[in-house]
């Protein structure tokens, strides 16, 4: 995700098992509710929150969710951030 200009909002020690808050870097902004709904169109589901009145979104991280889930994700939001003229936040895959 820090590669598409995300990064954790809550530290890990104090992280949900179950969910992941992340908010853009300061250089990198972005609308959380706008990418939720492009996401949701290619059938994906964040949600859009603010934390600290930051603009920021949660992934659940939890069920049956494999590899693949994890990289049409990616995938997903970085064409998001390449149409929205910010393609050096280029897709990235999921590297185990």
């Amino acid at each position: 995700m820090a590669a598409l200009g995300f990064l954790p909002l809550i530290d890990q020690p104090h992280r949900a098992p179950i969910i992941i808050t992340f908010a853009p870097r300061p250089d990198a902004a972005c609308d959380a509710a706008a990418l939720a709904e492009a996401l949701a169109e290619r059938g994906l589901v964040i949600y859009p929150s603010k934390h600290w009145r930051r603009d920021s979104f949660r992934v659940g991280v939890i069920g049956a969710i494999g590899e693949d889930d994890i990289d049409d994700l990616l995938a997903a939001i970085g064409d998001y951030r390449a149409a929205a003229g910010q393609d050096r936040h280029r897709a990235v895959r999921h590297e185990t």
